[in-house]
C-alpha cells in the first residue's frame, strides 16, 4: 500500500485513516477525515500532508485446547 497525497484524492467522508505530516514534522498517527478536515484522537486539527487507509483487522484464530 503506497502513501497517498491530498493533493491527489481525499479519503471518504467520516473515514479514519493513517495520516503523515511530511511538510513538518513527519509525524504518523490515526486520524479521522470529517467535512473536509482531518482531526487527532482527540478531535484537534491535524496537518496531514499524506494518508493511507488502515489495515484490516486480524482475524479472531480459534483456540483449540
Amino acid at each position: 500500500m503506497e502513501w497517498i497525497s491530498v493533493k491527489d484524492r481525499l479519503p471518504e467522508y467520516d473515514a479514519s485513516v493513517i495520516g503523515c505530516d511530511a511538510a513538518e514534522t513527519m509525524d504518523i498517527g490515526q486520524v479521522n477525515y470529517i467535512s473536509g478536515e482531518f482531526f487527532d484522537l482527540d478531535g484537534e486539527p491535524a496537518p496531514v500532508t499524506h494518508w493511507i487507509p488502515l489495515p484490516e483487522l486480524p482475524r479472531k484464530e480459534k483456540c483449540s485446547m
